[in-house]
């Protein structure tokens, strides 16, 4: 075995002294304010998130948890969320890159794997999934990450991910063909 392969460990989870406990609070956070909004969706008819009335009257204690849900919850955590999915990236970049090694083909690797679960949760178990889309916003983001003098290399690659897109598709959200609208 060489010194080099030695020295580098291989691919996996960062050690748990190498986390960054704000990030990982922040992320804590933001899916337990998704939870808040998934909680309401899953218990009601789909066309009431838009539509709250369409559930049942809005007025008492049902107008104030739907009032500060979609106050200070829906959109906010979802946002919060997708920003440390791009703080994430950019920390798995930093720390391969700080290794030697090119993040390109290991990003691609775990946007494949989130595209895959993606596909499969969205289609076997609930058409509102979101993996498919950060996998796929994942794969075009790295075609912006890569530095200048590589951009001969990666030329195509956003064409490669629109046919990607093109073909596998999430799964449709029957949202205009349910009974409960």
């Amino acid at each position: 075995m060489s010194t080099e392969a030695a020295t580098i460990r291989p691919a996996g989870p960062v050690a748990e002294t190498e986390r960054i406990a704000a990030l990982d609070t922040l992320r804590g956070f933001a899916l337990l304010g998704i939870l808040v909004m998934n909680i309401q969706a899953f218990s009601m008819i789909f066309s009431a998130h838009f539509y709250p009335t369409n559930y049942g009257d809005l007025t008492g204690a049902n107008y104030r948890v739907w009032f500060v849900s979609h106050v200070f919850f829906d959109q906010k955590f979802m946002t919060l969320f997708s920003m440390m999915f791009g703080a994430g990236v950019v920390l798995f970049t930093e720390r391969v890159e700080a290794k030697g090694l090119s993040p390109r083909r290991l990003h691609y690797r775990r946007m494949l794997w989130l595209i895959l679960f993606g596909l499969l949760h969205g289609y076997l178990l609930w058409f509102g999934d979101i993996l498919y889309t950060y996998g796929m916003c994942g794969l075009l983001m790295c075609s912006s990450m890569v530095p200048i003098h590589c951009a001969e290399r990666t030329r195509g690659m956003p064409r490669r991910s629109g046919v990607i897109s093109t073909f596998v598709q999430p799964a449709p959200s029957n949202a205009c063909t349910r009974s409960d609208i």
